[in-house]
């Protein structure tokens, strides 16, 4: 494990903030009203999204509205990419592209030029906060075991110390260097100067990592300390609105599972 004291000049990159990071609230509003109001307590400077703000669920304008009025930075996500005519979703399986469809016919048209005009990355000294794979983001390839973070070392040097993905609805991370990769704790931890490190920020709208509860990440710049919280909300309400919506009920059914 690495040592948790190698604090020096990475304390500088963010300016000592306390930034709170969401991803992939997929039009789930109770959800992402939730994870706000947990956010608004937690005495944050910033707030990141790194996308999928839309599809899945029922709510994409309002979900639209939260994350424009109080996210400072935010970067494209895939199916933000799919509704705003960035990319092809006919590989896509018939209920997502069912979702995409109805979520491109509900969006207001000044939400999808924004999502139109979202960055794929943006890094800030040397954090990257990116959708999927930060070697390719365009590709939105996944990285959700240790495997394809090992992927990663080859290009180690390109890298930022410390890059948030979302895509894969999961709260996993892993420290990297030329030499390997290695899975850390799912427990708060802090990084270390040594080492590079690819953190899964988990999902909002729709968690797949066997826990319900929306989840977003703590990231404290002075402690170097990363943390996933995870914040309970009305599921039912978010499942009945989808049914509602005429989505698919598979949707509706995986949010009381979280997978």
């Amino acid at each position: 494990m690495p040592a948790y004291g190698d604090l020096h000049d990475h304390r500088l990159i963010e300016n000592l903030l306390r930034i709170a990071i969401v991803s992939d609230l997929h039009a789930n509003l109770p959800a992402t009203e939730a994870v706000f109001e947990r956010i608004e307590k937690a005495n944050v400077e910033r707030i990141v999204c790194l996308g999928d703000i839309v599809g899945y669920g029922a709510n994409p304008n309002e979900v639209c509205d939260i994350v424009r009025a109080h996210v400072d930075e935010c970067v494209v996500g895939n199916h933000d990419a799919a509704v705003s005519g960035r990319m092809d979703y006919t590989n896509y399986y018939q209920a997502a592209r069912d979702a995409l469809d109805w979520t491109a016919r509900e969006l207001d048209e000044h939400h999808i030029q924004w999502l139109a005009d979202l960055p794929y990355t943006i890094t800030n000294k040397d954090i990257c906060y990116v959708h999927g794979s930060p070697i390719f983001p365009e590709a939105f390839d996944y990285v959700f075991n240790l495997e394809l973070a090992r992927a990663h070392c080859r290009y180690s040097e390109r890298l930022s110390w410390v890059t948030f993905m979302g895509h894969t609805h999961l709260t996993r991370s892993w420290r990297i260097n030329q030499g390997g990769a290695w899975n850390m704790p799912l427990a708060p931890f802090r990084a270390s100067d040594r080492f590079k490190y690819l953190v899964t920020v988990g999902s909002v709208g729709q968690p797949r990592d066997y826990d319900p509860r929306a989840c977003f990440v703590l990231f404290d710049s002075e402690s170097q300390r990363i943390e996933h919280v995870r914040v309970p909300y009305n599921i039912k309400l978010a499942g009945d609105r989808i049914r509602a919506a005429g989505l698919s009920d598979h949707f509706a059914r995986r949010l009381a599972r979280g997978v």
